[in-house]
């Protein structure tokens, strides 16, 4: 009996045993990168020498594998093919690449989930990075540069699954020829980036349930941020020189709170929606109104408007409660169309009518 338990014992050991890991090099061992991804298995890790590798690169159907470029490595799309697609695949990591003019997208990831794009550089290309169907995807200490179209675009792909639980972070997104970043899906992390010179808004927001926190937004065309949608969290960005509005809110449950906003073409921040909680924000030389409200049940609570040319607060709808609020320096301090069927509290200034 003693016998067949060892016995029993190795044999388990030999099936439970963890694959063991290979490093495939490219062009040592391999001529081109997509000849080391078609051999590699789950758990190897692809180094790719320093070079310019003029290929189309795809990833199918693989499990927790490591591209990572060892030096400087591009990947030329000379503006005749995309880069990189990764489908169908789980804890895929790509780290260290200079992706360089695509034709179209230059990494696209569809259908996998617990891919992490780190430490690459885009340059050129339309959308240069798009997500689709996928879950927990991580794109942080990436560089956008000049994409034509936009630098990150979500896209649910038309077959009705939305990307979930992602994060984008750490990165620097420089002269965007649309927006910088459009977000779909649900539950998504925005944070720590710095955005400036997007030819439209810095942020553009579908979907729900996203936070988007301690983002720096410069120069934008339109919009700082643009949120189309319901149900996220806006809190401790800080928006310069937008072309249009700091923050625009077109939907309502949203709560931007603790943001700074210094100097917009138009409004600092604006809403037309409902439910909204605007709380502790900073609105510094807005070319307009510095708070603007349209719909009903918004919370304006402790916040700062300076330097505004208009009004500081302008309210156009009924049942909104404006609380503990300041404005100096701003041509009328606070205009309502609706000023008796709104509730001021504890303002630097009287409650109008």
């Amino acid at each position: 009996m003693a016998k067949r338990a060892v016995w029993v014992c190795l044999v388990l050991a030999v099936f439970t045993a963890p694959v063991l890991a290979t490093t495939l090099r490219v062009p040592k061992d391999y001529d081109t990168i997509q000849d080391a991804i078609d051999a590699a298995s789950e758990g190897d890790v692809i180094k790719v020498s320093k070079g310019t590798y003029t290929e189309s690169l795809r990833i199918d159907d693989h499990r927790n594998l490591t591209l990572k470029a060892s030096g400087a490595v591009i990947l030329d799309g000379e503006d005749a093919r995309d880069l990189l697609d990764v489908d169908d695949s789980i804890g895929i990591t790509v780290t260290g690449f200079r992706f360089v003019d695509a034709a179209d997208t230059a990494v696209n990831i569809g259908g996998s989930d617990r891919v992490t794009i780190s430490k690459c550089r885009f340059q050129g290309g339309q959308d240069a990075l798009v997500i689709g169907e996928c879950e927990d995807v991580v794109v942080t200490k990436c560089r956008f540069e000049e994409p034509n179209a936009r630098a990150i675009r979500f896209d649910w792909g038309g077959g009705g699954t939305l990307p979930a639980d992602c994060v984008v972070e750490k990165c620097r997104f420089d002269g965007s020829g649309s927006e910088a970043l459009i977000l779909d899906g649900q539950n998504h992390v925005v944070t720590k980036n710095r955005i400036s010179n997007s030819l439209d808004e810095g942020i553009r927001v579908f979907g729900e349930g996203h936070t988007i926190t301690k983002n720096r937004i410069e120069g934008t065309g339109q919009d700082g941020i643009y949120l189309a949608s319901t149900g996220h969290l806006v809190q401790k960005n800080v928006i310069l020189d937008a072309g249009e509005d700091g923050i625009d809110s077109d939907a309502g449950g949203c709560e931007l709170i603790s943001n700074k906003i210094v100097t917009t073409g138009n409004k600092g921040i604006r809403i037309d929606s409902n439910g909204n909680r605007v709380i502790k924000n900073k609105v510094i030389d807005p070319g307009d109104d510095g708070i603007d409200v349209t719909g009903e049940d918004n919370l304006i609570e402790k916040n700062l408007v300076k330097d505004c040319r208009d009004e500081g607060y302008r309210l156009r709808s009924p049942n909104n409660d404006i609380i503990r609020n300041k404005a100096k320096k701003c041509g009328t301090d606070v205009a309502d169309s609706f000023a008796s069927q709104n509730h001021y509290e504890k303002n630097s200034f009287p409650a109008p009518g």
